[in-house]
Protein backbone atom coordinates (compact mmCIF):
# COMPACT_ATOMS: atom_id res chain seq x y z
CA UNK A 1 0.00 0.00 0.00
CA UNK A 2 1.78 3.20 -1.08
CA UNK A 3 1.69 6.06 1.40
CA UNK A 4 -0.08 8.32 -1.11
CA UNK A 5 -3.02 5.91 -0.96
CA UNK A 6 -3.56 6.69 2.72
CA UNK A 7 -6.04 9.29 3.93
CA UNK A 8 -4.75 12.77 4.67
CA UNK A 9 -5.68 15.16 7.44
CA UNK A 10 -7.07 18.44 6.11
CA UNK A 11 -6.94 19.65 9.71
CA UNK A 12 -6.96 17.94 13.09
CA UNK A 13 -10.69 17.19 12.89
CA UNK A 14 -11.14 16.50 9.17
CA UNK A 15 -9.80 13.56 7.19
CA UNK A 16 -9.97 13.00 3.43
CA UNK A 17 -9.67 9.91 1.23
CA UNK A 18 -9.24 10.18 -2.54
CA UNK A 19 -9.91 7.29 -4.89
CA UNK A 20 -10.19 7.15 -8.67
CA UNK A 21 -12.28 4.45 -10.35
CA UNK A 22 -12.10 3.59 -14.04
CA UNK A 23 -15.86 3.87 -14.40
CA UNK A 24 -18.35 6.64 -15.17
CA UNK A 25 -19.86 8.72 -12.38
CA UNK A 26 -23.19 6.88 -12.68
CA UNK A 27 -21.55 3.55 -11.82
CA UNK A 28 -19.68 4.89 -8.79
CA UNK A 29 -22.76 6.74 -7.54
CA UNK A 30 -24.75 3.48 -7.69
CA UNK A 31 -22.16 1.79 -5.46
CA UNK A 32 -22.75 4.50 -2.84
CA UNK A 33 -26.55 4.83 -2.89
CA UNK A 34 -27.79 1.37 -3.86
CA UNK A 35 -28.46 -0.54 -0.59
CA UNK A 36 -27.51 -3.86 -2.21
CA UNK A 37 -24.12 -2.49 -3.26
CA UNK A 38 -23.16 -0.45 -0.20
CA UNK A 39 -24.17 -3.49 1.86
CA UNK A 40 -21.37 -5.42 0.19
CA UNK A 41 -18.48 -3.03 0.73
CA UNK A 42 -19.65 -1.27 3.92
CA UNK A 43 -22.65 -2.44 5.94
CA UNK A 44 -26.31 -2.78 4.89
CA UNK A 45 -28.54 0.21 5.59
CA UNK A 46 -31.65 -0.48 7.65
CA UNK A 47 -33.16 2.95 6.97
CA UNK A 48 -32.52 4.75 3.72
CA UNK A 49 -34.51 7.89 2.86
CA UNK A 50 -32.37 9.36 0.09
CA UNK A 51 -33.24 13.05 0.00
CA UNK A 52 -31.97 16.16 1.68
CA UNK A 53 -33.59 16.17 5.12
CA UNK A 54 -34.16 12.41 5.01
CA UNK A 55 -32.64 10.01 7.50
CA UNK A 56 -30.49 6.92 7.41
CA UNK A 57 -29.32 4.15 9.67
CA UNK A 58 -26.68 1.51 9.06
CA UNK A 59 -27.09 -2.00 10.35
CA UNK A 60 -27.15 -1.76 14.14
CA UNK A 61 -27.97 1.90 14.93
CA UNK A 62 -24.33 2.77 15.61
CA UNK A 63 -24.18 4.96 12.50
CA UNK A 64 -27.34 6.97 11.93
CA UNK A 65 -28.61 10.49 11.49
CA UNK A 66 -29.94 12.93 8.90
CA UNK A 67 -28.99 13.31 5.25
CA UNK A 68 -27.67 16.86 5.19
CA UNK A 69 -27.16 17.21 1.43
CA UNK A 70 -28.22 15.14 -1.56
CA UNK A 71 -27.24 16.10 -5.10
CA UNK A 72 -27.57 12.99 -7.30
CA UNK A 73 -24.40 11.95 -9.12
CA UNK A 74 -22.35 14.57 -7.27
CA UNK A 75 -22.69 14.76 -3.48
CA UNK A 76 -24.24 13.05 -0.49
CA UNK A 77 -23.52 14.21 3.07
CA UNK A 78 -24.53 12.23 6.16
CA UNK A 79 -24.76 13.56 9.69
CA UNK A 80 -22.63 11.38 11.96
CA UNK A 81 -24.62 10.73 15.12
CA UNK A 82 -22.51 7.75 16.08
CA UNK A 83 -21.36 7.19 19.68
CA UNK A 84 -19.02 9.93 20.88
CA UNK A 85 -16.99 10.60 23.97
CA UNK A 86 -18.60 9.84 27.35
CA UNK A 87 -20.86 12.63 28.53
CA UNK A 88 -21.28 14.28 25.13
CA UNK A 89 -24.82 15.26 24.13
CA UNK A 90 -26.51 15.03 20.74
CA UNK A 91 -25.90 18.77 20.38
CA UNK A 92 -22.17 18.16 20.81
CA UNK A 93 -22.29 15.68 17.92
CA UNK A 94 -24.36 17.84 15.58
CA UNK A 95 -21.32 19.19 13.77
CA UNK A 96 -20.04 15.73 12.82
CA UNK A 97 -20.58 14.53 9.25
CA UNK A 98 -19.15 12.45 6.44
CA UNK A 99 -19.71 12.84 2.72
CA UNK A 100 -18.99 11.47 -0.75
CA UNK A 101 -18.22 13.83 -3.65
CA UNK A 102 -17.85 12.58 -7.22
CA UNK A 103 -16.20 14.28 -10.18
CA UNK A 104 -15.70 13.02 -13.71
CA UNK A 105 -12.00 12.91 -14.58
CA UNK A 106 -10.06 11.58 -17.52
CA UNK A 107 -10.49 7.83 -17.56
CA UNK A 108 -13.18 7.60 -14.90
CA UNK A 109 -14.42 9.12 -11.66
CA UNK A 110 -12.65 10.65 -8.70
CA UNK A 111 -14.29 10.05 -5.32
CA UNK A 112 -13.46 12.40 -2.47
CA UNK A 113 -14.63 11.09 0.90
CA UNK A 114 -14.44 13.56 3.77
CA UNK A 115 -15.15 12.90 7.46
CA UNK A 116 -15.37 15.83 9.87
CA UNK A 117 -15.81 15.72 13.64
CA UNK A 118 -16.06 18.26 16.42
CA UNK A 119 -13.30 18.36 19.06
CA UNK A 120 -13.65 15.80 21.83
CA UNK A 121 -15.17 12.91 19.86
CA UNK A 122 -12.72 10.40 21.29
CA UNK A 123 -12.68 6.60 21.48
CA UNK A 124 -11.09 4.33 24.08
CA UNK A 125 -8.58 3.01 21.50
CA UNK A 126 -6.99 6.43 20.83
CA UNK A 127 -3.28 6.91 20.38
CA UNK A 128 -2.34 9.60 22.96
CA UNK A 129 -1.53 12.13 20.22
CA UNK A 130 -5.12 11.89 18.91
CA UNK A 131 -6.80 12.09 22.32
CA UNK A 132 -9.64 14.49 21.32
CA UNK A 133 -10.46 12.92 17.92
CA UNK A 134 -12.02 9.64 16.72
CA UNK A 135 -9.00 8.89 14.55
CA UNK A 136 -8.06 5.58 16.04
CA UNK A 137 -6.30 3.26 13.57
CA UNK A 138 -9.14 0.74 13.38
CA UNK A 139 -11.62 3.38 12.27
CA UNK A 140 -9.33 4.98 9.68
CA UNK A 141 -8.20 1.60 8.45
CA UNK A 142 -11.81 0.42 8.35
CA UNK A 143 -12.79 3.19 5.92
CA UNK A 144 -9.68 2.44 3.86
CA UNK A 145 -10.43 -1.29 3.63
CA UNK A 146 -14.06 -0.49 2.77
CA UNK A 147 -12.98 1.65 -0.17
CA UNK A 148 -10.70 -1.16 -1.34
CA UNK A 149 -13.75 -3.44 -1.27
CA UNK A 150 -15.82 -0.77 -3.02
CA UNK A 151 -13.39 -0.86 -5.93
CA UNK A 152 -13.85 -4.61 -6.23
CA UNK A 153 -17.64 -4.28 -6.18
CA UNK A 154 -17.56 -1.59 -8.87
CA UNK A 155 -15.22 -3.71 -11.02
CA UNK A 156 -17.43 -6.77 -10.56
CA UNK A 157 -14.83 -9.04 -8.94
CA UNK A 158 -15.00 -10.86 -5.59
CA UNK A 159 -13.92 -8.61 -2.73
CA UNK A 160 -10.25 -9.13 -1.93
CA UNK A 161 -9.67 -11.44 -4.91
CA UNK A 162 -6.91 -9.25 -6.38
CA UNK A 163 -4.74 -9.01 -3.29
CA UNK A 164 -1.29 -10.53 -3.76
CA UNK A 165 -0.60 -13.77 -1.88
CA UNK A 166 1.04 -13.55 1.54
CA UNK A 167 2.42 -16.03 4.07
CA UNK A 168 -0.83 -15.71 6.02
CA UNK A 169 -2.92 -16.43 2.93
CA UNK A 170 -0.94 -19.61 2.30
CA UNK A 171 -1.56 -20.71 5.89
CA UNK A 172 -5.28 -19.95 5.54
CA UNK A 173 -5.48 -21.99 2.32
CA UNK A 174 -3.63 -24.93 3.87
CA UNK A 175 -5.78 -24.91 6.99
CA UNK A 176 -9.05 -24.72 5.07
CA UNK A 177 -7.95 -27.52 2.73
CA UNK A 178 -6.24 -29.92 5.12
CA UNK A 179 -6.08 -28.66 8.68
CA UNK A 180 -9.74 -28.44 9.65
CA UNK A 181 -11.16 -31.21 11.81
CA UNK A 182 -14.41 -31.12 9.80
CA UNK A 183 -15.00 -31.80 6.15
CA UNK A 184 -15.64 -28.59 4.25
CA UNK A 185 -17.10 -28.05 0.83
CA UNK A 186 -15.09 -25.97 -1.65
CA UNK A 187 -17.54 -23.13 -1.11
CA UNK A 188 -17.09 -23.28 2.67
CA UNK A 189 -13.32 -23.32 2.31
CA UNK A 190 -13.49 -20.28 0.03
CA UNK A 191 -15.60 -18.37 2.58
CA UNK A 192 -13.17 -19.18 5.41
CA UNK A 193 -10.12 -18.17 3.39
CA UNK A 194 -11.81 -14.96 2.25
CA UNK A 195 -12.75 -13.96 5.79
CA UNK A 196 -9.26 -14.72 7.12
CA UNK A 197 -7.70 -12.69 4.31
CA UNK A 198 -10.09 -9.81 4.95
CA UNK A 199 -9.10 -9.81 8.60
CA UNK A 200 -5.41 -9.91 7.65
CA UNK A 201 -5.93 -6.92 5.35
CA UNK A 202 -7.78 -4.94 8.04
CA UNK A 203 -5.01 -5.57 10.59
CA UNK A 204 -2.32 -4.53 8.11
CA UNK A 205 -4.14 -1.33 7.19
CA UNK A 206 -4.79 -0.48 10.86
CA UNK A 207 -1.10 -0.89 11.68
CA UNK A 208 -0.17 1.49 8.87
CA UNK A 209 -2.68 4.04 10.09
CA UNK A 210 -1.32 3.97 13.63
CA UNK A 211 2.03 5.16 12.26
CA UNK A 212 0.25 7.56 9.91
CA UNK A 213 -1.67 9.24 12.76
CA UNK A 214 1.51 9.63 14.78
CA UNK A 215 3.37 11.15 11.85
CA UNK A 216 0.79 13.39 10.16
CA UNK A 217 -2.08 14.36 12.49
CA UNK A 218 -1.87 18.14 13.09
CA UNK A 219 -1.13 18.97 16.73
CA UNK A 220 -3.78 20.06 19.18
CA UNK A 221 -4.01 21.08 22.79
CA UNK A 222 -2.35 18.71 25.29
CA UNK A 223 -4.73 16.20 26.87
CA UNK A 224 -6.06 17.00 30.33
CA UNK A 225 -4.52 15.08 33.25
CA UNK A 226 -5.60 11.46 33.14
CA UNK A 227 -6.93 11.61 29.56
CA UNK A 228 -3.94 9.98 27.87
Amino acid sequence: MPNDDLARFIDRYTVEYLRTFAHPVERVWKAIVDPAEIGQWFVPPTKWDLREGGSFRFHDDNVSGAILAFEPLRLIRFQDDGPGAPGRSAADMSGCWFQFELDAVEGGTRMRFTHHVTPGVARPQQPPHAWDTPWWPGMLGGWHASFDAMGDVIDGVPIGSRRPPTAASAIAEAWASHGSSVTLTPEQRAVIVRELRNREHEMDVSARYRAHVDATLPPGAPPPPGAA
